[in-house]
């Protein structure tokens, strides 16, 4: 993904050139959350996405954003709702994350 392009669900391809358009039929499986009128992904749902495309994924990211939602949430992954599809490379990434929140310590998330 381009940093400057946004990744969107919706339920028809659109035509804004910055946005990486995900089709999908409803919302109904997609967790979210509603800001202003506006649907947002839910943080399980964002980590989900990047888990489910882990062959493709910015390691990096990922672990940089694991070690800040495990040091947001008092040193605890509980409250991430990982798919059972996802969890085996989520247990690898949530290791590299807690090695990660070891070498560079809390400054790591926040």
């Amino acid at each position: 993904m381009h940093e400057t392009e946004v990744d969107v669900y919706s339920k028809r391809q659109g035509d804004n050139e910055n946005s990486n358009y995900r089709v999908i039929d409803s919302f109904e499986n997609i967790d979210y959350i509603q800001e202003d009128g506006v649907r947002c992904a839910s943080t399980s749902q964002a980590f989900n996405d990047v888990l489910e495309d882990f062959d493709n994924a910015v390691e990096q990211a990922l672990v940089e954003g694991l070690a800040g939602y495990y040091f947001g949430h008092g040193e605890s992954f509980d409250g991430l709702v990982i798919k059972p599809g996802d969890m085996g490379q989520f247990m690898k990434a949530k290791d590299w994350a807690m090695e990660y929140c070891d070498i560079h310590g809390q400054a790591a998330g926040h």
